[in-house]
């Protein structure tokens, strides 16, 4: 199981292998409910787990990209992904003041 761990999720993250997997895998499976469902219900259970299995494959890459660590092994350790995102925020809010030019008249939201 270790193994598996290391080959999915490593520091956080899907791996790029994991997010390969997940998008292809649900887009195929869309476009295969599409052309080749026979009955409604094989349509709606097609549909859905490949627009779960594709969302997934986003949001992952969208994660990866932003340099965030939404999955943990540990599902009590929700606290490293906060951490996560704060520090990003911080980043982020430092080099807007360091950019911006400090004006008095722009309203403070």
């Amino acid at each position: 199981m270790k193994y598996l761990n290391n080959k999915f999720i490593k520091d956080g993250q899907f791996t790029g292998v994991s997010i390969w997997i997940c998008g292809i895998g649900g887009a195929s499976l869309l476009l295969g409910t599409i052309l080749y469902a026979s009955s409604l219900w094989i349509a709606v259970v097609g549909l859905s787990l490949g627009g779960i299995l594709l969302g997934l494959g986003t949001y992952a890459s969208k994660a990866q990209t932003l340099g965030l660590h939404p999955f943990t092994n540990d599902p009590l350790n929700w606290r490293k992904a906060k951490a996560s995102y704060r520090n990003k925020e911080r980043a982020e809010d430092s080099a807007k003041e360091t950019s911006e030019p400090n004006d008095d008249t722009k309203p403070k939201y």
